[in-house]
């Protein structure tokens, strides 16, 4: 089996490893070794800048967009369980049902957030603690950013399913584990 050609798409990316079958292709392919290569980027970019417990979300160590990330994530896991608390009266033998509306909530907000962070990345002046507190909270208008490369709106769609989709499957109620990323 080979991957099909990447297709640029409003719609988000799609799924195309559905066995282990289909892993082979994927780990020899470009955009393996790419997504590899970022993320030992990313975790080298971490270990060298410091850990959150000794660099708070306003230090001047983290970069705007690194700011506006983790204001977002502090914000997401503070706010979304006071708004979306789990039904204590259901018994449910895989996660709560109440977890499909704090999803389909980050749903709606994941493209904001996704904004205000490539903003922030785009011009690192912008204040990353402060947009990704109000984007996660909703209460950020897209006017109120800066207006990005045309090239960023396909990035946006991309990067905010990959968000969502980090915090589980709202139909499994699995509250996600990374896995959902391949």
């Amino acid at each position: 089996m080979s991957l099909p050609p990447p297709t640029p798409s409003q719609s988000g990316p799609q799924r195309f490893i559905m066995t282990p079958q289909d892993m082979q292709p994927f780990q020899q392919s470009s955009c393996h070794k790419e997504l590899f290569n970022f993320i030992s980027l990313l975790g080298n970019s971490l270990k060298t800048t410091a850990s959150l417990s000794k660099c708070p979300p306003t230090s001047p160590e983290l970069s705007s967009g690194s700011l506006c990330l983790i204001a977002a994530l502090t914000t997401i896991s503070e706010t979304y369980i006071e708004q979306f608390p789990p039904d204590k009266a259901l018994k449910c033998r895989f996660g709560n049902p109440v977890f499909k509306e704090w999803h389909a909530h980050l749903n709606t907000t994941a493209p904001l957030i996704t904004r205000a962070i490539l903003s922030c990345i785009h011009d690192s002046s912008l204040d990353g603690a402060a947009l990704g507190t109000s984007a996660a909270a909703n209460t950020l208008a897209v006017a109120e950013l800066p207006v990005l490369p045309v090239a960023f709106e396909d990035a946006i769609v991309e990067i905010s399913t990959y968000l969502t989709s980090s915090f589980g499957h709202p139909v499994r109620i699995d509250y996600g584990t990374g896995h959902e990323c391949g």
